[in-house]
Order: C-alpha cells, then structure tokens, then sequence
C-alpha cells in the first residue's frame, strides 16, 4: 500500500560539479539598435527609454533557425550589448550571415509588411538599405563560464546552457523501449522527437518527446536537470479529402531533415478576413528562413494536407484534441511509468559526465513518516533559537538564500 504522504518527484538528475562552457557570444550593433529604436518610437508615438524593442518573435526565429543558441537579451536604450547573442557553437562568417538576415526578416515583419503607418514603413525601408553584414565585424568574443558548483547551485548561464548541450549529447542517439528503437533527433531549442513509431493497437504513428530543463527545487535550492517526456501524435488521413482544412490554431509542420538528423518545425497559418476564412498558408517569416538554408522547396499548404494523408516521413502534422478536419487519433499522450524508467536509466547512461541519479527520493524515503511539529506563529515559540531551528529542521539547511 503507497503512503499518500510520500512527494513526488520529477524525472530528475543531479548535476555534477565543475561543469564548465565555452560560451561565444556577439554583440549587437551599436547603430542598428540606435536606428531601431527610433523606428520603434515613431511606430509606437513614444520615446521612453524604459521600453525596448519588441523581440520575442526575432528571439522565436533565431532559436527556430540558428542551431545551438544558448540566450538572446534584451534590446534597450541602457542595455550593453556586448553579450546580446550567445552560444555553445562558434559565429563563423556563415553563421553571422545568416543571423544578419534572420534580423532582416524580423524588422520587415515587425516595422513593414504588418504596419499600417507609412512613415513607419518608409523609415524601415531606408534603414534595411544601409544594412551589412560586415557590421558584425569585431563584435564577437568568447569566454569560459563555470555551469555547476559543488554546493548543487548553479550559474544563470547554467539554465540555458545545460538544457542545450544535454539535448545535443543525445541528437542521434537511439534507445530501447519494450523491444523498439527510438531514434532521437533535434525538434527545437532543448527539445527532441523520435521518428515517428507505429502503434501496434491502432496502426497509427506517434513520437517520443524529450523537453530538457534546469530548474531548482526546494528547499536546498541545489539545481536539477528535468527531462519531461510525452508523447506526440500525428496526423492522419483527413475526414474529407474535398473539404478545405480549418483550425483554430497555428499547426507546426514537421519537416524532417535527415543529413541533419532534425525537424524543421514551420507554423502553417488559418487566416481570417473580415470573418471569412482564407487558405491557410506558411507563416511567412518562418518561410523566408526555412529558404535561407537552401532545403528543398516547402510544398504548397493544400498539397501538404494530401502527402500527410498519403503517410509521408518527411511531413508531419501534430494532431490535437479537436482538429476536425482529420481522423481522431486513438493513442493517448502519456508515458507510461515503465517507459519513463526504461528511458531515465537510458539517458542517464548516455549523460554520466554531467549528471547522476537524483538522491530526493531515496533522501524522502529514509524520512519515513516523521512529522515535523509546527505553531502558527513565531512568537509561539519559546525563543527565537526554537524558530530559527525549525526553519532550518523544515528547509533541510542551514543557510536560505532569496532571489529577487
């Protein structure tokens, strides 16, 4: 009989001390910044150096498009750009050729093709005429960054960092599961997908998911690195081959790659206008990013609903709860207990020089049942000796650190 006061832990490693990473990083033009936010102030009517430039969707790209990217900061009027962009890969020539014109494709989107104002148009225009790559030059630098310390705490540039190369250790690796192979490959930004398996039940296709994080957990505040594992369906034929599709939200296509062992991961826009629905289509930055690296042509979005429907390996659909247009998936997203464990002890294995089993539930177990006496307030205790030493009983230390 399971104790009902027992926690629960996450699928967890410790991570071993002394880890270090050589981190390149380059900055971001000083004159490109200076030109952006005068852009952004005549788009916005505004001028308050508090405010930075509107980068989520330029973060998005740039971790959809750039491999190995650890962070990207902030842009604003006081920030030091030194360390705008950094990752665990060198920025060779190629590489910050195409970072150039990634930035290119997120400044049309962002102050041309979706801004009304001409100005705003026209002054965004005039800029992207001056641009060059060769801007880049003498802005990049490299430095080495301790990850893990031998306390269990971490550096801030751990929690990018870690998740990143773990998830590189692995891309290309293969596991065993109940007799299967699964074959790991790169989805995105600490995320992998196994190539599409076949559910003996129901015939239809699924994948693996492998999401990697770093997170710390109290109350020792000593960091883990998490592995969250799922399940991904896929498409399958469509209800109506004669029926347009229609979805509520944007569907990521998967793309797969095989000389890279990767997915590309495109989002396929449902457009609306003025009520009516439109032909659904690529998300056009993503598009014009995908085409960068030369890949062969995406295909139009109507003929992409066909080769699904025809079992394709190289297109993939993730299939969700309620997209109508296509046959319901029978096989669930969960995995199960016994996969969970096959799959821990497997990656463990492949990560042993970075990270061990997590002692917490061992550590839980030799707690047992014992309770820890507490009063509602601290003035109910005898002397604040008492209270500061059940804090500490509670926590498991003797030292509490606060983040702000």
């Amino acid at each position: 009989m399971t104790n009902k006061n027992l926690p629960i832990y996450p699928l967890a490693y410790e991570l071993l001390p002394g880890q270090t990473c050589k981190l390149y990083e380059v900055a971001f033009p000083k004159r490109w910044k200076e030109e952006l936010l005068r852009i952004d102030h005549i788009k916005k009517s505004i001028s308050n150096p508090k405010y930075g430039l509107p980068i989520k969707t330029l973060r998005q790209l740039v971790n959809s498009w750039m491999d190995d990217i650890v962070s990207l900061k902030p842009l604003t009027a006081s920030s030091d750009d030194k360390q705008w962009l950094s990752s665990c890969e060198p920025f060779t020539t190629e590489r910050l050729d195409k970072l150039y014109e990634i930035i290119r494709v997120w400044i049309r989107g962002t102050y041309i093709t979706e801004v009304k104002t001409s100005a705003v148009r026209e002054t965004a225009k005039r800029f992207l005429s001056t641009m060059q790559a060769s801007e880049f030059s003498g802005l990049t630098a490299a430095r080495t960054v301790t990850l893990s310390n031998a306390d269990g705490t971490v550096n801030s540039d751990a929690f990018d960092a870690l998740p990143l190369l773990a998830a590189n250790r692995l891309q290309g690796k293969e596991l065993e599961i109940d007799g299967h192979t699964v074959h790991l490959c790169y989805a995105a930004k600490n995320e992998l997908v196994s190539l599409p398996l076949e559910d003996p039940k129901t015939q239809q296709s699924f994948s693996y998911v492998f999401r990697f994080s770093v997170q710390t957990t109290p109350p020792g505040r000593f960091a883990l690195l998490l592995c969250n594992m799922s399940v991904r369906r896929w498409v399958r034929d469509l209800q109506d081959p004669e029926k347009p599709v229609r979805s509520k939200d944007e569907i990521h296509a998967h793309i797969y790659l095989k000389q890279q062992d990767k997915y590309c991961k495109i989002p396929i826009q449902f457009p609306y206008e003025k009520g009516q629905a439109k032909e659904a289509n690529w998300k056009w930055q993503d598009k014009e990013c995908y085409n960068l690296y030369g890949y062969e042509p995406l295909p139009d979005v109507p003929d992409l609903w066909r080769m699904v429907g025809q079992n394709s390996k190289t297109y993939l659909l993730p299939y969700k709860t309620g997209m109508w247009s296509f046959q319901q998936s029978d096989i669930g997203t969960g995995v199960s207990a016994s996969e969970k464990e096959q799959f821990y002890r497997q990656i463990l294995e492949l990560l042993k020089d970075r990270v061990k089993e997590s002692e917490a539930a061992c550590h839980a177990a030799k707690q047992g049942h014992y309770k820890i006496p507490y009063r509602k307030t601290p003035q109910e205790y005898a002397s604040r000796e008492k209270f500061r030493e059940w804090v500490c009983r509670c926590a498991e230390t003797d030292r509490i650190t606060f983040e702000l």
